[in-house]
């Protein structure tokens, strides 16, 4: 629901705010009044200055298995998307040794 997501990302623009605010000029924009004009498969597409995207960040920050699926089911292409160094989500799995296996087999 387009609520519980928005509620994700706030929880999720929290997360990283704290533990990597120098790479906040995604998160920075995303708030209640954004997520109403953007769609959220926008934003999971959306990319910072290294090209991470919040699947990217996500996996790099330790986040929780669950916030990570939620993130891939709402829009699977996020998993397609390379950072600046043409590093998928999926070798991020593997660089940050973080993410459970069974969740990049997803």
């Amino acid at each position: 629901s387009p609520g519980a997501m928005s509620a994700l990302i706030d929880t999720y623009v929290s997360f990283y705010n704290t533990h990597d605010p120098a790479h906040n000029d995604i998160t920075g924009a995303l708030n209640a009044s954004t997520v109403s004009v953007i769609s959220m498969k926008d934003i999971l597409l959306m990319q910072d200055k290294a090209g991470a995207t919040l699947l990217h960040s996500a996996i790099a920050n330790s986040a929780t298995t669950q916030v990570i699926l939620k993130l891939m089911q709402t829009e699977p292409m996020a998993a397609r998307v390379t950072d600046n160094r043409g590093m998928l989500p999926l070798h991020y799995i593997g660089a940050f040794c973080h993410t459970p296996i069974h969740v990049a087999k997803k």
